[in-house]
């Protein structure tokens, strides 16, 4: 059971550390698949999409470099969402004119007469 669990298994929402970790615990149940390093690398492919096609042109020497390199992929994809959502909320803001109270327009607001006309 444990074997055919480690040969459907899929990253899904899990982290590439989380997943990893599932990985090497299933690769236990599943040691005729993997008795190579380059075998472990070839039952990798749970991955995300993103993450495998990111990955996909590159040759690795070892499982533990493949892992590295989806880990350093992983964290630089969520650096770069995180500067987008940030971007997005403070662009968002600064392109809103201020509102004055209902009834209330910038005479009210205590502009000189002269400045005034200038603002209108």
């Amino acid at each position: 059971m444990k074997k055919k669990e480690f040969l459907s298994l899929k990253q899904g929402s899990m982290s590439v550390t989380e997943y990893r970790d599932k990985f090497l615990q299933l690769a236990r149940y599943a040691t005729a698949e993997v008795v190579e390093d380059r075998e472990k690398q070839e039952y990798f492919p749970g991955l995300n999409d993103e993450l495998q096609y990111q990955l996909m042109n590159h040759t690795f020497p070892s499982f533990h470099q493949l892992v590295d390199r989806a880990l350093f992929t992983e964290r630089k994809r969520q650096d770069i969402e995180e500067r987008k959502r940030k971007f997005n909320n403070s662009s968002s803001s600064s392109n809103t004119r201020p509102r004055y109270p209902q009834g209330q327009s910038s005479q009210q607001q205590g502009y000189p007469q002269q400045q005034r006309s200038q603002a209108q």
